[in-house]
């Protein structure tokens, strides 16, 4: 009784940032803030809390990450990590969309903002990343994107403290969906058993990582940027333009 309880209270606390992150407008024309996600932690916090100042200003996928960093940083009871998706559109553009998964209560879900809602928040309902990951790639063929690669971060900390987030800790191809189970299995593995040195060693060795092919046209034309389109002003890449 008492663990179904506390499950209830992490879920009530998720399902109120995903709500927050609702009631926020997209903005087709740019990021608001400051997006640079190579700063500190402590730095993406103080943006996040900023943004959620501000309910009325439109923000992009990063500025809903941050929101997300910040209004969870208080519960420690459940783990944050990014997941970045490059996708091919139906006119063959590379677009890329960030959002957060989070995992408590033995249920992964996801915090995000996106003009399209099957692309932002997933309910906290999966038991395994693989089965998230898996409805995030049957919401981009719903609007008729295919997923090339993923890329999924390390753990956030919770220490405020800490230095700077690792937004590609794991980046598998989405070509040979068995090996991204796999491998979002032996992540999961690393989370429950919450052992810091376990992350200090990468699941995929760095000769083995995948490369996304794009050909030379495309790579010419499209610039590899989080939430941005290829007309001239910034748009959230998740559906096509």
């Amino acid at each position: 009784m008492k663990e179904k309880q506390c499950h209830d209270d992490t879920f009530s606390r998720i399902r109120h940032i995903q709500e927050t992150l609702q009631s926020f407008v997209y903005n087709p024309n740019g990021a608001t803030y400051d997006v640079n996600k190579k700063r500190p932690l402590s730095e993406l916090l103080d943006t996040g809390k900023l943004i959620g100042s501000h309910p009325t200003k439109p923000i992009q996928c990063v500025e809903g990450a941050f929101v997300a960093l910040h209004m969870s940083q208080q519960y420690t009871g459940i783990h944050r990590f990014s997941l970045s998706f490059q996708s091919l559109d139906e006119a063959s553009v590379v677009r890329h969309h960030l959002v957060l998964g989070v995992y408590g209560g033995d249920k992964y879900g996801a915090f995000g903002i996106s003009r399209c809602p099957a692309l932002m928040n997933k309910p906290m309902q999966f038991d395994t990343l693989a089965d998230l990951l898996a409805d995030f790639k049957q919401s981009y063929e719903g609007v008729g994107h295919k997923v090339q690669m993923i890329t999924i971060g390390r753990p956030v900390a919770h220490d405020t403290t800490a230095e700077q987030v690792v937004w590609n800790y794991l980046r598998v191809s989405a070509s040979d969906w068995a090996v991204v189970t796999k491998h979002a299995a032996s992540f999961h593995d690393r989370l429950v058993r919450d052992s810091p040195q376990l992350w200090d060693t990468p699941i995929i060795p760095a000769a083995e990582e995948p490369q996304p092919r794009v050909s030379r046209s495309l790579a010419q034309k499209q610039p590899d940027r989080r939430c941005v389109s290829m007309g001239s002003a910034p748009a959230d890449p998740s559906v096509p333009q």
